[in-house]
């Protein structure tokens, strides 16, 4: 049997705090029990799967994480079901959401994407999440660029060592 009695549970005690290793490793046989981790703090996922509807139950992590979690991974989708809308759209040749070049158009229906543009929400998922998910609440914006040092140019003639000693090989 996998599971304590319910008579020797504390009252506040998850039932799958009480299942044993051998039900653990039974029920990720059977797609039941998904561990995501090394083992010791590990994430749980229990997933409950009907004919229509899935019931997911996550332990391990905090109600404000799961949100951002899930809010990540709609903007993911959000964001791919846009550019298939304006790829679709560029080849049936109807009007899109942006005004794009040529390349761009070319890119956009070779790849999918234009790699110079990201998509950003329109109106924010954190006051408004059931528009998290909408492709129609995305739009393309150029992505900024960047200004790090790390693309800087070197002057001519400046000297390449900043150590004394090493001025010789420099």
């Amino acid at each position: 049997m996998c599971r304590r009695p319910a008579s020797s549970m504390h009252p506040y005690e998850s039932e799958n705090a009480s299942l044993s290793s051998s039900c653990q490793g039974r029920d990720k046989r059977k797609g039941l029990l998904n561990e995501n981790g090394s083992g010791s703090s590990s994430l749980i996922d229990v997933k409950i799967h009907g004919t229509s509807y899935v019931v997911n139950l996550r332990y391990g992590t905090t109600a404000e994480k799961e949100k951002q979690r899930l809010l990540h991974h709609a903007k993911a989708t959000a964001i791919r079901k846009a550019w298939h809308r304006e790829r679709e759209a560029l080849k049936a040749n109807t009007p899109t959401t942006n005004e794009w070049m040529v390349a761009e158009q070319d890119e956009i229906l070779k790849v999918g994407v234009a790699s110079n543009y990201e998509g950003e929400y329109i109106h924010d998922a954190q006051i408004y999440p059931e528009l998290a998910e909408d492709p129609y609440n995305i739009r393309f914006v150029k992505k900024a660029v960047d200004t790090s040092s790390k693309k800087r140019r070197r002057r001519r003639g400046a000297p390449s060592c900043k150590l004394w000693w090493l001025d010789k090989f420099c």
